[in-house]
């Protein structure tokens, strides 16, 4: 009799690493028409970074395209609701060659990181997540680093 494999449902954890070689920042600012929700104005911070993916090699990959998104909701911390699994997700789209992101940030870091990537410093950026599984990952944390690491395990 064969016996059957089962597929372990554990989850395994990768580590993403894209150079940054452009990026694109926009930025709005108005009244609110919600303004009984979320107060009289509305604030919109979105910075693209875009790059070749250094690690992991992935087959029908050649660049990535991470997008990150300042959130006021995550400058206050709120102990009655769950913890977060995650800042962002990864994913790709059938038939293209760019691996895209979405990650949110507390929107007060958002200048900080615009003023660095205008000076030119931010080299690196690294993200720490699940491992692609069709096509879609969890992104769990994100390190933009001012040099490239060279210690890739």
């Amino acid at each position: 009799m064969v016996r059957k494999r089962y597929k372990s449902n554990q989850e395994k954890y990768e580590t993403y690493r894209i150079t940054v070689s452009n990026w694109e920042h926009s930025y709005s600012f108005g009244t609110n028409r919600n303004y009984r929700r979320d107060g009289p104005y509305s604030e919109y911070c979105l910075t693209v970074i875009k790059g070749p993916l250094i690690t992991p090699v992935l087959q029908k990959i050649s660049a990535v395209e991470l997008t990150i998104n300042g959130d006021v909701s995550l400058n206050q911390t709120d102990d009655s609701e769950p913890p977060p699994n995650a800042v962002g997700h990864l994913y790709t789209v059938r038939g293209n060659t760019i691996l895209y992101g979405y990650l949110r940030i507390p929107q007060r870091y958002l200048p900080a990181l615009t003023g660095l990537l205008t000076a030119d410093k931010v080299k690196m950026v690294e993200l720490y997540g699940f491992q692609l599984k069709r096509g879609k990952a969890l992104i769990v944390n994100v390190e933009f680093a001012t040099h490239l690491r060279s210690d890739y395990e």
